[in-house]
């Protein structure tokens, strides 16, 4: 799940990455570091209240292989079988492997002679790949374990569920939301910029957002490109740059995540979000 919490709630985070679990833990939030697609379900059911899901962006992202996009219909077939309690993952993975090998392959191919990677390092790196994009069909793991799997009456049920992931998964996202509504659930799907919500960074993000209790509806924004006073008083403020988040001045440049080789994307004054 990131190193991300929220306040108020005793969470729990899943976690394999080992920075992402120091930061979580100096952050106060409890973690596990564990292989998400190994962890053992059944304990859970009946004592989880909401569920928070962000599989790894890297294999849809638009700076990553893309192998991810490639498979969204696939995918989708996955999570509608993952839904019903078909644990189809290693079909998907079995399907989606040979892309993954071949794009390594030619990846591997153009590079120069002397820096080609050795056969196995290449399998390795297809089969992290395919791996990684696979997991996206966990929260249908969690979910059909959490609703699915209690027993009328028993513990607690699952009330909420909130998902986010690079745009490029919106369509799994809403496939996530046909099965939702399926149970009967309330659903919101769509993409948000963080800023909008007082984050100094322009990210924007495919979320779901649903609940067993209440009808959703997308979050309203708190800020705004340039702030929206109005006749019943301030309206939104305008977006939090860099500075003020920082307490910088706000006549800095700094160098941030871009086309490495293109000033212009890499050096940015922190008057304005990142």
């Amino acid at each position: 799940v990131g190193i991300g919490g929220w306040p108020g709630l005793q969470d729990v985070g899943l976690e394999w990455d080992s920075a992402a679990c120091d930061t979580r833990r100096a952050a106060g939030h409890a973690t596990v570091r564990v292989d998400v697609s190994c962890f053992v379900l059944a304990p859970l059911v009946g004592r989880v209240w909401g569920l928070l899901m962000s599989p790894p962006c890297t294999k849809f992202s638009t700076a990553g292989n893309g192998l991810g996009r490639k498979f969204i219909a696939v995918l989708s077939g996955g999570i509608r079988r993952m839904m019903r309690g078909e644990d189809c993952r290693q079909e998907m993975r079995d399907l989606i492997y040979p892309a993954a090998l071949a794009s390594r392959e030619a990846a591997n191919a153009s590079r120069e002679e002397a820096k080609r990677w050795s056969r196995e390092r290449v399998e390795a790196a297809a089969l992290e790949d395919t791996v990684a994009t696979v997991l996206v069909l966990e929260p249908a793991r969690f979910l059909y374990a959490l609703v699915c799997g209690r027993a009328d009456g028993v513990g607690m049920p699952l009330e909420w569920a909130a998902f986010e992931q690079v745009p490029s998964v919106l369509p799994l996202w809403e496939v996530y939301a046909d099965e939702l509504r399926r149970l009967g659930w309330s659903v919101w799907t769509g993409v948000l910029n963080a800023a909008n919500y007082g984050v100094p960074q322009t990210r924007e993000r495919a979320v779901l957002v649903a609940s067993s209790v209440r009808k959703v509806a997308p979050p309203e924004p708190t800020h705004a490109r340039v702030s929206e006073p109005d006749l019943f008083g301030p309206g939104r403020p305008r977006w939090v740059s860099m500075a003020e988040a920082l307490g910088l001045d706000g006549d800095e440049v700094i160098n941030t995540r871009g086309v490495f080789n293109d000033p212009a994307t890499t050096e940015i004054y922190t008057d304005r979000p990142s």
